[in-house]
């Protein structure tokens, strides 16, 4: 039995086992931060420097619109997923987390999945092999960073690549046609 719970033990070791508890939680939920801060971290910068570098804008549009479309493009999906996974989260047993870790995690699934898509696509035309690959790869972040069974996590992972397509159109036709 823990000294915690076991009353044959002084209540000072059980205060230092509670203590000594209590400070091995706090690091391992610290440690939940990592992996979708490490994602979000390499995959943000290189997904768009790659958007910048193949986005096919029109020669008048400079890197800087590109780059903002990008990053406004980004934060909506990064929105519409953390929706999208609350929805489905609602529907089946279990829950995503603390908001806060919730947002890190969908970021560094969908920075990553940019970058996969910007990799194998090359550019930011909608494309069939790069978004399956996508979908495939952000499901998988998703059963990984969430501890969601495959079934919830193909759930998730397709609605957010629907939102996020749906965003993607969206923003560029608004930025690069302007508002109809």
């Amino acid at each position: 039995m823990s000294p915690i719970y076991d009353p044959r033990y002084s209540k000072v070791r059980r205060d230092e086992a509670l203590q000594k508890d209590r400070e091995t939680s706090g690091s391992a939920a610290r440690m939940e931060y990592v992996k979708p801060l490490v994602l979000l971290g390499l995959g943000l910068p290189i997904a768009a420097t790659l958007a910048v570098r193949w986005a096919g804008a029109p020669p008048d549009v400079g890197t800087a619109s590109v780059l903002s479309t990008y990053l406004l493009q980004f934060g909506l999906s990064v929105l519409l997923g953390l929706a999208a996974l609350l929805m489905a989260t609602k529907l089946m047993a279990g829950g995503p987390g603390p908001l806060a870790l919730a947002v890190l995690r969908v970021a560094g699934a969908l920075a990553v999945f940019d970058v996969t898509y910007l990799l194998l696509g090359g550019d930011l035309q909608i494309t069939i092999f790069p978004g399956l690959v996508g979908i495939f790869i952000l499901t998988g972040l998703i059963v990984w960073l969430f501890d969601m069974d495959l079934f919830q996590g193909a759930l998730v992972g397709i609605i957010i690549c629907v939102a996020k397509l749906a965003v993607a159109i969206s923003t560029f036709f608004w930025f690069f046609e302007g508002p109809v």
